[in-house]
């Protein structure tokens, strides 16, 4: 019966050892808005996404959404190019990203990231 928890513990490690390093980013008011889902150990997925949900100083009607989905890669980026570049103190842009990515196995992963600042 004590073996239980030992082999348990050999499982877990082994499975961890096995995830994946993701990243799942957004970055508002920043000069870009975007959003980010990325493996920095440079595995590649059979489909990896992310979208951006861009919002106008909090004002629903103003607002956009951006996809990008790849097939065979380590990350997808979402980007609104330039559109960050605020005035200081004034409007600003919040950031809403969803990410997936799907495994060799076929399991489908997901996450969600929120910014209203740069997060570097």
């Amino acid at each position: 019966m004590r073996l239980v928890p030992h082999i348990f513990y050999v499982i877990a490690l082994f499975a961890s050892s096995q995830a994946p390093a993701m990243s799942l980013i957004s970055r508002a008011n920043c000069g870009n808005n975007e959003s980010i889902t990325w493996d920095w150990t440079q595995q590649t997925y059979p489909e990896i996404g992310a979208s951006s949900h861009h919002v106008w100083n909090g004002v629903e009607p103003d607002n956009h959404t951006i996809f990008d989905v790849r097939m065979g890669d380590n990350a997808a980026k979402a980007i609104d190019w330039g559109e960050g570049m605020g005035s200081p103190g004034g409007p600003f842009w919040t950031v809403s990203g969803l990410h997936r990515w799907t495994d060799e196995f076929g399991v489908t992963f997901y996450g969600d990231s929120f910014a209203i600042g740069c997060n570097l």
